[in-house]
């Protein structure tokens, strides 16, 4: 499998690799159709195998990306190798003084949003650049997180459109499988593992807002039968989350690209 990405990559063949949170087996897809990513995609193409891929910001320019699989390699999960490490950045970690000028406007226009009730919930962060190329060790990067993180869906994708990216996330965004369909709302994240009684309110808040969010979703399009577990602890790692889960049978006029 290894040696299959290695050689993916040298190559520029265009390409994603996955597997699903808990699985035993490593899907990597040579890309055949590349398109702009439209909502509608996914009820057309709903029994093709497929990747999206979406910016952050839904009012990127560049827009998201829906690529179709080609030829289809499925590996059994390697062995956990306690020996493999993952990279040591190397670069400081502190800002610049332009980088700090920048994260001072991004800051303001933050605690703005928060005082004017725009937003309740911002996550400012940045980001670290590693001052080397990694391309020789992304294959072994990928088989490190599934190790680390069994519970999430880890990917790995490389295309002219979208450059590489690589991840690990436990939060299923949606699932429909005959007429049940899933989503969850995870958030809450703390570092320790506690009993679920000891989480603060501030947690439990943040994860209150994604489920409102979410009984709002299901409101708007007249979803009003559906069964919400939780919130219970999911631990991912050196992190525990707080997960709702929610489930219901799809309606006949129901169209899950909306």
């Amino acid at each position: 499998m290894r040696s299959i990405l290695q050689t993916y990559l040298q190559d520029k063949t265009a390409f994603y690799a996955y597997i699903h949170p808990a699985d035993n087996q490593v899907h990597i897809d040579t890309i055949g159709k590349t398109a702009r990513f439209d909502f509608n995609n996914l009820a057309e193409e709903k029994d093709s195998d497929a990747f999206v891929i979406f910016p952050f910001d839904s009012s990127d320019e560049k827009g998201g990306w829906y690529f179709t699989s080609e030829k289809q390699l499925v590996f059994q999960t390697p062995p956990k190798d306690a020996t493999l490490s993952l990279p040591e950045p190397n670069t400081s970690q502190h800002f610049n003084e332009k980088q700090f000028e920048e994260y001072g406007k991004q800051f303001d226009k933050m605690m703005e949003g928060i005082k004017s009730n725009r937003v309740q919930k911002v996550i400012l962060s940045k980001s670290i650049q590693i001052k080397k190329s990694l391309e020789n060790e992304l294959p072994d990067i990928f088989v490190k997180l599934m190790s680390l993180y069994p519970k999430t869906f880890v990917f790995l994708i490389s295309s002219p459109k979208t450059g590489v990216w690589m991840g690990a996330s436990p939060e299923l965004l949606f699932s429909k499988e005959d007429q049940k369909c899933t989503t969850v709302s995870l958030a809450g994240t703390r570092s320790k593992h506690d009993d679920i009684s000891s989480w603060t309110n501030k947690e439990i808040e943040e994860q209150s807002m994604v489920s409102d969010f979410i009984d709002n979703a299901l409101e708007k399009h007249n979803i009003e039968r559906y069964e919400r577990s939780g919130p219970s602890m999911l631990k991912v790692g050196n992190l525990t989350h707080l997960k709702t889960i929610y489930q219901f049978n799809a309606p006949s006029d129901f169209h899950w690209g909306e």
